[in-house]
């Protein structure tokens, strides 16, 4: 009987933003985060990774409340990457905050470690 692997979905900017060099999230992502989860023993997932020809909305809620551990990358204060945090958070779910130097904490979440 093979062991199920826990689904770790990833909240992250995922277009380029002001600031960053161009396909800078898309390297963290591929190089850090997605490496980091596999050691970990979870099965990253990030939004546009999806190939479902619904709702996108309806896809990305659904991993935000049912995966078994979300990873949030808070780097550039992106405002859906703060949105779909707040709802893993009003769900009482795990979730692994992270950011990186250059992005200053957050006054609303500054309490919360980071890393």
């Amino acid at each position: 009987m093979e062991k199920e692997i826990k689904s770790c979905f990833i909240i992250m900017p995922i277009s380029d933003q002001d600031g960053y060099d161009k396909g800078h999230f898309n390297r963290v992502y591929e190089h850090l985060i997605k490496p980091a989860c596999i050691k970990a023993g979870f099965k990253p997932i990030r939004a546009d990774e999806e190939v479902k020809t619904n709702y996108i909305v309806v896809d990305i809620i659904r991993k935000i409340l049912d995966s078994e551990m979300v990873l949030c990358d808070l780097s550039a204060k992106n405002p859906n990457v703060l949105y779909e945090l707040g709802l893993r958070q009003a769900f009482n779910r795990k979730v692994v905050l992270n950011k990186n130097k250059k992005t200053n904490r957050i006054f609303d979440i500054q309490g919360l470690r980071t890393i």
